[in-house]
């Protein structure tokens, strides 16, 4: 019974000892971070490809690369790549993009009459009529 007696432990004295192990870990992790980082402002010089400008617009690829020859995106052709510049991006958003705004379904169906031909388009526009 001694032996059962001396292995007992204070419970508390258990949980004590922890917390000041958990205590130490912390105070060596926080001492440990870095510093939090300072958010640079973006370079308007900076040259965007096709892709960074279509996840800045939330638009698919393709749709931006329309946008070059459709509504004025300013870009340069760099071998097979197009280049816009941050703050023409950003120029181009606030005078062309956000002024006329993407198409409605309305425009989109009366827009794309030339792609549907014939029976096609009637039975497609009968079927937007009744909704």
């Amino acid at each position: 019974m001694e032996n059962s007696v001396a292995a007992y432990t204070n419970p508390f004295e258990i949980l004590n000892r922890k917390l000041d192990r958990l205590e130490t870990t912390l105070q060596i992790i926080c001492g440990n971070l870095p510093k939090p980082k300072e958010e640079k402002q973006p370079d308007p010089e900076e040259l965007l490809s096709l892709k960074e400008v279509a996840v800045i617009l939330k638009i698919p690829v393709n749709t931006a690369r329309y946008y070059i020859t459709t509504r004025n995106l300013p870009a340069a052709k760099a071998g097979k790549e197009f280049k816009i510049k941050r703050c023409e991006l950003q120029d181009w958003i606030d005078t062309e993009y956000l002024k006329k705004g993407p198409k409605t379904q309305e425009e989109s169906v009366d827009g794309n009459r030339n792609i549907a031909s014939g029976a096609m388009r009637s039975k497609f526009l009968a079927k937007s009529n009744q909704k």
